[in-house]
């Protein structure tokens, strides 16, 4: 038996070499399929020329682990040693204002403006140091002001110069402050002041800060002139204006030529008013015709002359001419 089936192995072998290069899907290496047996290997029988190898596993390397180094302990500092005990004597810095820091209480005055009193009077009641320090006042006025409450800013104004008469600044701005509510006289009146404190000054001190009072009475001629234009005082208001003017280096070339437009408004404005002036003569002696040809002729001149305007609707309305009448006034 075993005989038979070392010849059927053989047999196998050399149809193998025989068929060695040939197609392996050869019709021919399948056309007997049938005649193949499935054969059963013993446990100790050798399986043709195969081999199994045996896999072998490797080992996995051994984690040590590593402990810490101890941590090196500093020997401890050396205590410094006891301080000599000695006498210190603190100078402290001078305070107008137990309640208030040292840089809050004006101890060194600002050069601009310049404010030095802060006298009191027996009935006064300060509630803090706003009520009582001038330069503090002008400020809360320059606030109100950029609020557009300019009452509120003349009262602070008028505080601050109560203490200080010789605050220039505060009495400046004040005079701005009247031409926005339309009290002119108010502003002439500041602006009179200004000049007179200045002109009266000494030589010497006004030499000290000599662009600083040279730009007040700039700004001071300004306002006082525009104050005198709207009051009709034109004359008083050409002068003014062209005294600022001398000023170049306080206003720039496109105020400059603001400031001449303005002076060319004020001469025309004078012209219509002197004509203005008779047709109030004619009117005056009840001659409305001669008076309304005269309040014509200055309207040529200055069509925005309010004074001439009303007066025509005067005449209008006492002629029982009320369309025209309202034309006008309107």
């Amino acid at each position: 038996m075993a005989g038979e089936d070392l010849e059927t192995a053989e047999a196998i072998r050399a149809k193998y070499l025989k068929t060695k290069g040939a197609d392996i899907f050869d019709d021919d290496d399948c056309a007997n399929k049938d005649e193949i047996k499935q054969r059963t290997y013993k446990a100790d029988e050798p399986i043709g020329q195969c081999t199994v190898e045996e896999v072998v596993e490797e080992e996995e390397p051994e984690i040590q682990e590593v402990e810490a180094a101890a941590p090196v302990v500093q020997p401890p500092a050396a205590l410094p040693g006891i301080r000599e005990k000695k006498d210190v004597q603190m100078a402290f810095s001078e305070k107008k204002f137990a309640h208030l820091p040292a840089r809050e209480s004006q101890h060194k005055e600002a050069p601009y403006p310049k404010s030095k009193k802060l006298d009191t009077k027996p009935n006064d009641q300060f509630i803090d140091v706003e009520d009582k320090d001038p330069l503090w006042l002008k400020d809360k006025g320059d606030h109100f002001y950029r609020r557009h409450d300019y009452h509120a800013a003349i009262n602070a104004y008028a505080k601050a110069l109560e203490a200080d008469k010789e605050f220039l600044m505060a009495r400046l701005n004040r005079a701005t402050c009247f031409i926005r509510i339309r009290a002119y006289q108010g502003c002439i009146g500041d602006c009179d002041d200004i000049e007179t404190q200045i002109n009266g000054m000494k030589e010497e001190e006004k030499a000290q800060d000599a662009e600083f009072y040279a730009k007040l009475l700039g700004r001071a001629y300004l306002k006082r002139g525009a104050a005198q234009a709207w009051l009709s005082q034109h004359d008083a208001a050409i002068i003014d204006l062209k005294r600022a003017m001398e000023y170049k280096g306080l206003y720039s070339e496109h105020e400059i030529q603001t400031i001449q437009m303005d002076i060319a408004a004020v001469e025309v404005r004078q012209r219509s008013q002197e004509i203005k002036l008779q047709g109030d003569i004619f009117f005056a002696r009840n001659m409305l015709s001669e008076s309304l040809e005269q309040y014509f002729k200055a309207l040529e001149l200055d069509a925005t002359n309010e004074y001439a305007l009303s007066n025509v609707g005067v005449i209008y309305l006492k002629r029982q001419d009320y369309e025209n009448c309202l034309k006008f006034t309107n």
